[in-house]
C-alpha cells in the first residue's frame, strides 16, 4: 500500500473517531416521550396527572406527576389553556418555528470541519520547502 493511501486511511480513522466522540458528547440525552392521542392527553389533564406542559404551535409535550414524558398534537381547543390553568399545570409556550436541518448540521459539524481544515492546512504548510512562512525555525544548513 502506498504512503498516500496509508495517510488517508489514518486521517479518515482519526476523523471518524473525532466525529463519534463529538456526537456522543454534543447531543443531550433526554428521557423518551410516549406518544399519546389528544383525547388521552385531555383525560390525563382531567385526572390532574399532568405536572408541566410545553406548547409549540400544535405540538404539546408534557410531564406527568410520576415523571413520565408524553407528547401529542393539539386540536383546535380554545378551552385547553383555561383547563390547564384551572388544574394548576405549569404552562410553557415556545415558538413553533424549528431550526432548518442545514443550520443544525452547520452548527454541529461546522466547528469540527473548520478545525480539520486548519489542521490539514498547517500540516501541508509545515511540509513545504524553505520559502514557506512557517519555515522560520528550520535550519538552513
Amino acid at each position: 500500500m502506498s504512503s498516500i493511501v496509508k495517510t488517508l486511511l489514518l486521517w479518515g480513522m482519526v476523523g471518524l473517531f473525532m466525529a463519534v466522540l463529538f456526537n456522543m458528547f454534543a447531543v443531550p440525552t433526554q428521557a423518551p416521550e410516549e406518544e399519546v392521542i389528544f383525547s388521552e392527553f385531555m383525560a390525563k389533564l382531567e385526572q390532574s396527572a399532568l405536572d408541566k406542559v410545553t406548547i409549540r404551535g400544535q405540538y404539546i409535550s408534557g410531564v406527568l406527576k410520576d415523571h413520565t414524558r408524553i407528547r401529542t398534537y393539539a386540536a383546535d381547543d380554545p378551552e385547553m389553556v383555561k383547563v390547564l390553568r384551572e388544574k394548576g399545570v405549569q404552562i410553557e409556550v415556545k415558538p413553533s418555528g424549528e431550526t432548518p436541518w442545514y443550520l443544525t448540521l452547520l452548527y454541529s459539524w461546522g466547528p469540527f470541519i473548520l478545525f480539520l481544515v486548519l489542521v490539514l492546512f498547517f500540516m501541508r504548510r509545515m511540509q513545504a520547502g524553505e520559502n514557506s512562512p512557517l519555515s522560520f525555525g528550520k535550519s538552513r544548513v
